[in-house]
């Protein structure tokens, strides 16, 4: 998403934050994915922000979204912006690029965020709206492709979901997740105000708004939730959140006890952001790859510019 200087000081908002230590996403024999992947610092060490890896960026242009594969060990998938190509590709967590897989009848008008469920299905979220344009927006269910045989022809949306604004209220979103055999986005109302929706299909095709929580955060720009669906963390400027996530018998969702990571803008905002593993992978508009620990988030660590 393009935004003017004006807009990015806007959205840099800072939160009191507390809370145990997180013990997300564990596989059954609790290790982490991946450990040996990515060189750790000193304990001692200074925090900097410096990213883990960095993608290329001749093949990814404006990243705006990424998650974690359930069926491929090791591999991401991530997006462009609007302007970019109705393109998939995947990488791996030091950022080589894998595969690139077109996706017919899928226009990228504006993809904002991407998530993935347990069947093996990706679904993109053609759900931005700057300066509110668009009176309706789009997300595309699309089988995931083998990042190691990728198809050579362009793959088509198994599905096509178009959903209306509430009362006609137009709002941008920039962060889509899946949990519990739906899909949610958040909305960005105001700078310091978001709202989550449940996206609920009423007929073919057609999804409307539930609102179903409306935590403090300030304009989310990507969303994951972790694998054993317990916790939500949610990027925007200067910070990344972990929530603790529940959903009632009230169909309403419960975000709570927030833990939170802040990191400088000097080398650019995080458009997205997934779980893996126990880790978090943050990803810049730029395509520096960040990755964060459950000990950051306990510490509430605030990074400093390298």
């Amino acid at each position: 998403m393009k935004r003017t200087r004006f807009e990015h000081i806007l959205c840099v908002v800072a939160f009191c934050v507390f809370g145990a230590s997180p013990t997300w996403g564990q596989s059954e024999n609790g290790s982490t994915p991946a450990d040996s992947d990515v060189t750790r610092s000193e304990p001692n060490a200074p925090r900097k922000w410096i990213p883990n890896a960095t993608a290329d960026a001749t093949r990814l242009h404006e990243t705006s979204g990424i998650v974690a594969s359930r069926q491929y060990p090791g591999v991401f998938w991530t997006h462009g912006d609007s302007g970019n190509d109705p393109k998939l590709i995947a990488i791996d967590v030091e950022g080589r690029v894998l595969a690139e897989v077109m996706v017919s009848k899928a226009p990228n008008t504006d993809w904002e965020d991407i998530c993935i469920d347990d069947q093996g299905n990706l679904y993109v979220g053609d759900i931005g709206n700057n300066h509110a344009m668009f009176p309706a927006r789009y997300v595309y269910k699309i089988p995931e492709p083998d990042p190691h045989n990728p198809p050579t022809e362009a793959i088509t949306a198994s599905k096509r979901w178009r959903f209306k604004y509430l009362d006609k209220e137009r709002f941008d979103c920039e962060a889509l997740f899946w949990d519990g055999q739906s899909l949610y986005v958040m909305a960005n109302l105001i700078p310091t105000k978001a709202v989550v929706y449940r996206l609920t299909e009423f007929r073919d095709g057609q999804m409307r708004l539930d609102q179903v929580a409306d935590p403090r955060l300030a304009f989310p720009t990507g969303a994951d939730v972790s694998s054993d669906g317990k916790h939500l963390v949610v990027s925007s400027y200067s910070a990344i959140n972990v929530l603790e996530f529940e959903r009632g018998d009230d169909s309403l969702i419960t975000l709570s006890n927030k833990r939170t990571v802040r990191y400088p803008l000097k080398k650019g905002a995080i458009e997205s952001v997934c779980f893996f593993g126990n880790d978090v992978i943050a990803m810049s508009e730029k395509g520096d790859l960040y990755r964060l620990t459950p000990e950051d988030f306990s510490e509430q660590v605030q990074f400093s510019e390298p």
